[in-house]
């Protein structure tokens, strides 16, 4: 889920990069024929590793997020039975309504 615009930019961005890349070879080869054959190899080589790196990145991203989730969750869950305990403890046996319970 994208959280912000600067996110949003960036993945169309991403998605405009790989397409041009993608529609470039095509192109040139329409231009110039198949003498720029060398430069296309280079340019999908160049893309393989573009593909890889982004997708390490998404997978760190990703894996960074199930982190952060997991630690809020600790964190609610010391809170709650923290915040259990001291009303355990401040009503010492009493029911809601302040009378002791039997």
């Amino acid at each position: 889920m994208l959280n912000g615009k600067k996110e949003f930019v960036a993945a169309l961005v991403v998605i405009v990069i790989v397409l041009v890349t993608l529609a470039l070879p095509y192109v040139l080869t329409e231009a110039y024929g198949l003498q720029v054959k060398n430069l296309i190899l280079f340019m999908q080589v160049v893309l393989a590793f573009f593909s890889a790196g982004m997708s390490i990145w998404w997978l760190v991203r990703y894996r960074q997020t199930s982190h952060d989730i997991e630690t809020l969750r600790e964190e609610i869950g010391l809170k709650i039975r923290g915040r259990n305990e001291r009303e355990h403890d401040s009503s010492e046996g009493r029911n809601r309504d302040g009378h002791k319970r039997k």
